[in-house]
């Protein structure tokens, strides 16, 4: 239908604008820079005096990977991988749901949001956490009868909203609420010490040296 045409004009244009050299200031200033000092000194530099730095965060590993290849574009392909990954999600959200007349017309709304050019455009994965954020999210919906299944699914989202913390600290909000409600969703009787003891390791192993350092 339309909507299928138009969803897929805008993945194209996205696409495009992820190939689109890096014109943003504050990608070219700490972003970008925090990613080459990773790569000429082979450790992560804070500098006091260059303020903007100290606002880089997980995200310039990334970045550095990409320019370690001599790829530019890196961090907007991943960018536009996790447009992709979003799309996925609501597509499905809609599929079950059947609110709208066209599947289509939920992802259409996000997609024709303005920010995501200015995001889309620089390589600073915001969109990449953002993803990670409502994967941690849509793993509350899936039906699961095995107990197993149910602490991976929760040691999943654990990490996931971990990582999307670490790379962007303005995730906490989004992140505690949606650990806060997948533990809710999943803990009874049985599970009870595990499932408060999987965050706990979480923090411990992957949290907690970011913080320490």
């Amino acid at each position: 239908d339309i909507f299928f045409l138009i969803f897929i004009i805008f993945l194209f244009l996205y696409f495009l604008l992820g190939l689109s050299p890096l014109t943003s200031a504050d990608v070219l200033d700490y972003h970008v820079g925090t990613a080459l000092n990773i790569l000429r000194f082979d450790k992560y530099i804070l500098l006091s005096e260059w303020f903007t730095s100290l606002q880089s965060g997980g995200g310039e590993v990334l970045i550095a990977l990409g320019l370690s290849v001599g790829s530019e574009q890196f961090g907007s392909l991943v960018q536009f991988s996790s447009i992709l990954t979003i799309s996925g999600v609501i597509l499905k959200f809609s599929e079950n749901q059947k609110i709208f007349s066209s599947k289509y017309f939920l992802i259409l709304l996000i997609l024709s949001c303005p920010i995501l050019i200015f995001l889309l455009s620089g390589n600073k994965p915001q969109i990449f956490y953002s993803s990670l954020i409502l994967l941690a999210l849509s793993l509350n919906f899936i039906k699961l009868d095995n107990e197993k299944d149910i602490l991976i699914s929760y040691l999943i989202i654990n990490i996931l909203i971990c990582c999307a913390v670490i790379g962007k600290f303005s995730f906490n909000l989004s992140g505690f609420l949606i650990w806060a409600y997948s533990t809710i969703n999943f803990i009874n009787k049985k599970n009870f010490l595990k499932i408060l003891s999987i965050p706990l390791i979480v923090f411990i192993l992957i949290y907690f040296p970011f913080i320490f350092w």
